[in-house]
């Protein structure tokens, strides 16, 4: 499972199980959200707008001259164009730039402000749970990690975890 701001290795304990050890930039991610259903507001409206599209299609289309119907297939395909090439472009861009100063905002606030690193490790196969230790420094996380990696290695539980769930 690799997530976004997350720098993990590998490590095997003596019963063969492969944990993943290692310090995260940015905070984990919160469990998503499950959807119900709609809220009534949402329903009436869709259900007004459906019925006052079917209502104008009931008078039929107008007359139009075969330059009317080369300019509607050339406003469609402007539309088609914008709304699936053009706009998901823009949209992209924008959540990358977005993403690239949070990611640089929390990695040099973390190295030049002190902010303390998480160092996690995570058990095979729950997905959901971590150990985690809070380090400050760069260096200093790094031998944690070292650390952490060694305990688990051989075999023994590592020490003075908080488990996120």
């Amino acid at each position: 499972m690799n997530v976004p701001g997350v720098s993990a290795r590998s490590v095997d304990d003596p019963e063969g199980r492969s944990w993943r050890v290692g310090r995260t930039w940015l905070p984990r991610p919160k469990p998503k959200l499950k959807l119900g259903e709609p809220p009534q507001f949402v329903v009436d409206l869709a259900d007004r707008v459906g019925s006052s599209v079917l209502s104008r299609c009931a008078w039929g289309t107008p007359e139009l001259d075969p330059e009317g119907y080369l300019l509607a297939i050339a406003g469609f395909a402007l539309l088609m164009l914008i709304v699936l090439v053009i706009l998901p472009l823009v949209i992209f861009g924008v959540e990358l730039m977005i993403l690239v100063a949070v990611v640089g905002g929390v990695g040099l606030g973390s190295v030049f402000l002190g902010r303390p690193w998480t160092v996690f490790a995570s058990p095979p196969g729950t997905g959901e749970e971590a150990l985690l230790w809070r380090v400050r420094g760069w260096k200093e996380s790094r031998k944690a990690i070292d650390e952490i990696s060694e305990t688990i290695a051989s075999g023994e539980q590592p020490a003075g975890a908080t488990l996120q769930t």
